[in-house]
């Protein structure tokens, strides 16, 4: 499997960024996937200079409705006339960040809503017998301190992120897990799949939304110490990227070490 960053936060080859997340994941039976779309046509843009073509991709997976997730579904649609987009039904419900006291829409176009080609999932999604969508997911650990500010339709009450899901791609020995921010927890996300895997991914792929919680220091420290640790009891390997943060990333991984690595927009991985 071979995983090219388009969009992320950062880049350390040049590449032009944006706050947002784009992954063209290539498999080895043949499969081009996208996962997540960035903003907007910077997802193109970037696509061309790696010499990849959006025309190519099978299908593609928007994990949750934030437009630096989703904002490239009107750009996707213009570069590929064919491949379905599954998205969770709750996707195009409105969402909001709080922040200096305004509310700020962080939602889809909600005119692309109707589009033909989505497909809309529910809990669990099984696209073949070795790629699965899912998502609605709860569990025992609490969920990321930044999702205080987001909010969902009513604009007053916590976001629950019902519109969040997760690809699992199975390939020889690797299983592994993609993530577009976490909000549910990651923790939670890993026992989810385990659960439906009945096994532990080998591989987990994405952002951990942990930047910008805006606790105390001391306890933000404290919170990442204990999540490394946790993380490493699962026994995965990580890659992340977009809202992990690097001074986060950094912390993670003066703990984790070899464990975890960061993914910028215009780094290859290939597993």
């Amino acid at each position: 499997m071979r995983i090219t960053s388009l969009i992320d936060n950062y880049s350390q080859k040049g590449f032009r960024t944006e706050h947002g997340l784009s992954l063209y994941i290539q498999t080895r039976s043949g499969k081009n996937i996208l996962f997540d779309m960035g903003q907007g046509h910077l997802l193109a843009e970037n696509a061309t200079q790696f010499g990849l073509s959006l025309r190519d991709i099978d299908f593609a997976v928007i994990s949750h409705g934030h437009y630096d997730h989703g904002g490239g579904l009107s750009c996707f649609l213009k570069e590929n006339d064919m491949a379905p987009i599954y998205i969770r039904r709750e996707a195009f419900l409105p969402c909001y960040s709080l922040r200096d006291k305004h509310l700020h829409y962080l939602g889809l176009d909600i005119a692309l809503a109707t589009e033909r080609r989505l497909i809309l999932c529910k809990d669990k999604t099984n696209i073949s017998k070795d790629i699965i969508i899912f998502g609605n997911v709860k569990g025992k650990y609490p969920r990321p301190p930044a999702n205080r500010f987001l909010k969902g339709i009513d604009t007053v009450s916590d976001d629950l992120f019902l519109h969040e899901q997760h690809l699992i791609i199975q390939e020889g020995e690797n299983v592994v897990l993609f993530c577009g921010c976490a909000h549910c927890g990651i923790l939670n996300i890993i026992d989810t799949a385990t659960d439906i895997l009945g096994r532990k991914p080998s591989h987990i792929i994405g952002g951990m939304h942990l930047a910008h919680s805006l606790i105390p220091q001391t306890e933000e420290k404290q919170l990442i110490d204990r999540l490394s640790l946790l993380l490493m009891e699962k026994g995965c390997k990580y890659i992340t990227m977009h809202c992990t943060g690097l001074p986060i990333y950094n912390q993670l991984s003066s703990i984790m070490q070899d464990r975890i690595s960061y993914l910028s927009c215009g780094d290859v991985v290939t597993l």
